[in-house]
């Protein structure tokens, strides 16, 4: 998993062969087809990785960050993410798009942020949130991660994820989208 993970920073992991993971793990092609199975296999390991580890920052974030800063918390952790993992998740949306069904647990692990974030929303406010709220922030997080996936996939020279100011004005707008998201009906923010 190890060798993978290095050589998925690397390069996408369509290029790398099987042949090229067993030397860099310093396994036989054997030992590779003996642990995983299939390349596939593999592939859907780094992505459960990929998750675990996520999963161990999102509750590190919500665990440390006061309500006011989460949105701000959140959209950093999504790109550090994103840029850690740019070939793995560059290969799943290939994957994706050509009918395997690699991004499912992507979505559903966005969902379960969302809703965590709701959650702990409404115990701050002691409110529940209200049909609008709901909708005009699942729309925020879809942009954020739509934003984020576009970017990925196109690596604009002036606004790609490794940019220092890329960051700061993706997590400027998704905080502005959120208050927004959560402003009164009379649509002041």
């Amino acid at each position: 998993m190890a060798a993978a993970a290095k050589l998925t920073r690397e390069r996408d992991f369509d290029d790398i062969s099987i042949r090229e993971l067993s030397e860099e793990a310093g396994c036989s092609i054997g030992s590779f087809y003996h642990r995983f199975g299939s390349k596939d296999a593999l592939f859907n390991a780094l992505i459960s990785t990929m998750l675990e580890k996520r999963q161990q920052g999102v509750d590190e974030t919500f665990a440390n960050t006061p309500i006011g800063d989460l949105p701000e918390a959140m959209a950093r952790g999504a790109l550090a993410n994103y840029r850690e993992h740019a070939r793995l998740l560059r290969t799943a949306m290939r994957y994706h798009l050509a009918g395997k069904d690699t991004w499912k647990a992507i979505t559903e692990f966005g969902h379960f942020v969302l809703q965590r974030y709701f959650k702990r929303l409404e115990a701050e406010r002691g409110y529940p949130l209200t049909i609008e709220e709901v909708s005009r922030l699942e729309f925020v997080f879809i942009w954020l991660h739509g934003h984020l996936t576009t970017s990925l996939a196109h690596e604009y020279p002036l606004h790609n994820l490794k940019e220092a100011n890329f960051e700061d004005e993706t997590a400027r707008f998704f905080v502005l989208a959120v208050e927004h998201a959560l402003a009164n009906s009379s649509g002041e923010c």
